[in-house]
């Protein structure tokens, strides 16, 4: 299917689908900004499509360092703004009373900074969030401890990490400051003002990501400012473990829980009964 990003439809499978759709969950996709699909994160997508019985539109949009900020949001508040004013028309919507939006990684990312626009154009901003090990602070200039953990990480180690930042942001110097303090590049830079109207936020953390530490800051400002916000650590868990449910990772189980927690957040958000 294709907007001006193209999207992925993961249908549950449960008779839930013939029902009126009210609901709606948008996933954006991780992978650095610069890789990655709506395909590459089936694994858990189509889980959480059948278990609350609500279709999940999963943005494919335009990769760096090809496209660089602000390409990627503009892609993602497109499908957003899309869906909102011609869902009904295009898709048979009713009015849709609720609307989710969950990300991982650069998704995370992604849907803090379309939240953060939506709040700043005073257009309906989603009822819940949900970011799983996000990448919200892309400046040089803020010092996290758990930045340390990037030094011998396999998944996210400190060239890559740089590479996907720079590639996003098109900053290589300390000189491009008025970039990466932008709230919709750096989304923990945006002012209380801004947080304050953030719809209840989820989010799911790694003890052993090199992002976990910007997750407690953010979320702590958010709580400080009334924002409903809950966040769970996985102990022991790398960046991207969401997608590790498969034997041959070797954590099959603790990445299912990661998926199951998401379901749970899912149903919460949506106001899903758990015998849907």
């Amino acid at each position: 299917m294709s907007f001006c990003a193209s999207s992925r439809i993961e249908r549950p499978l449960s008779p839930a689908a013939t029902k009126p759709l009210d609901k709606l969950i948008i996933h954006i996709h991780g992978g650095g900004f610069i890789s990655m699909s709506s395909s590459s994160h089936q694994n858990y997508t189509r889980i959480w499509a059948n278990e609350t019985g609500v279709p999940i539109f999963s943005i494919d949009y335009r990769l760096s360092p090809k496209h660089q900020f602000p390409a990627a949001l503009n892609d993602i508040w497109q499908v957003y703004y899309y869906l909102i004013e011609r869902g009904a028309a295009e898709f048979g919507f009713g009015k849709v009373k609720k609307i989710v939006l969950a990300g991982d990684s650069a998704g995370g990312n992604l849907v803090a900074a379309l939240t953060v626009l939506a709040i700043k154009r005073n257009y309906r901003k989603p009822d819940g969030i949900i970011l799983s090990y996000p990448g919200l602070n892309i400046t040089k200039f803020d010092f996290n401890p758990s930045f340390l953990l990037s030094l011998d990480d396999p998944i996210l180690p400190y060239p890559f990490l740089k590479l996907c930042l720079e590639s996003y942001s098109g900053c290589t110097t300390f000189t491009d400051a008025a970039i990466t303090e932008n709230p919709l590049v750096s989304p923990s830079k945006a002012s209380d003002d801004i947080l304050r109207q953030f719809p209840p936020t989820k989010m799911l953390v790694a003890s052993n990501d090199p992002l976990r530490d910007d997750s407690f800051r953010f979320s702590l400002r958010l709580l400080k400012l009334g924002v409903p916000c809950e966040i769970k650590e996985f102990k022991l868990m790398p960046h991207g473990f969401l997608s590790l449910n498969f034997p041959m990772w070797g954590m099959p189980e603790e990445s299912q829980a990661g998926i199951k927690m998401g379901t749970k957040w899912l149903r919460e958000m949506l106001e899903i009964e758990h015998t849907q």
